[in-house]
């Protein structure tokens, strides 16, 4: 083997190495490229139904603070032939803005369903407790149209006492959510690949 045969062997094996090292190059760019793109992405999207939910929560808080409100009221004023006519004071007072809380909450409880995955164990406690809370809600706008002091007393004493624990659920299980997705794009941003 002559010098100029083992040179020609040394350059081929030498651009042998830097095309694939070229191609890895390309290849882990794009990867770290993708992987990055779609951590970012992912980090808006938990920004946003964190948003969505703290919006949903204030706007639920706010509502049950007046029906609250209206409870103590009630109470204060029991045997008091002032009850029937606090009770109409109260709904047409407030009628509108428990039904523009209402529709506000609606609205938010779809966009949070639809940043959710329907599938996921975790994502569905979410939903459960979003639609948990807006039937609550809904049942006390929809009350209105009883007769009955005593239903309506009962009503929104039974919507005080849940309002803690649906408050609570849903904060504890939107908590839980959120750390786990912060956990999975750390270890995705770690790793360079998709973490389940």
């Amino acid at each position: 083997m002559q010098l100029s045969d083992l040179s020609s062997i040394t350059g081929i094996l030498t651009l042998i190495g830097v095309i694939y090292t070229g191609f890895s190059v390309r290849k882990n760019l794009h990867t770290t490229k993708f992987i990055d793109t779609i951590t970012n992405e992912r980090i808006k999207w938990m920004a946003q139904l964190r948003e969505y939910l703290v919006e949903f929560l204030t706007i639920y808080e706010s509502g049950s603070y007046d029906i609250i409100n209206f409870i103590n009221t009630l109470n204060e004023n029991n045997g008091s032939e002032d009850r029937a006519t606090l009770q109409t004071i109260f709904i047409e007072n407030h009628s509108n803005i428990f039904s523009n809380n209402l529709e506000k909450m609606l609205n938010l409880s779809y966009k949070i369903t639809l940043h959710l995955n329907p599938k996921g164990s975790k994502d569905k406690e979410i939903i459960k407790s979003v639609n948990e809370i807006i039937n609550s809600y809904r049942q006390f706008v929809f009350s209105r149209n009883l007769t009955m002091l005593n239903s309506y007393f009962d009503l929104y004493r039974e919507f005080a006492e849940n309002k803690q624990v649906y408050l609570e659920k849903l904060i504890k299980n939107s908590q839980e959510y959120l750390k786990d997705e912060w956990e999975r794009v750390k270890k995705e941003t770690q790793k360079g690949y998709f973490v389940k």
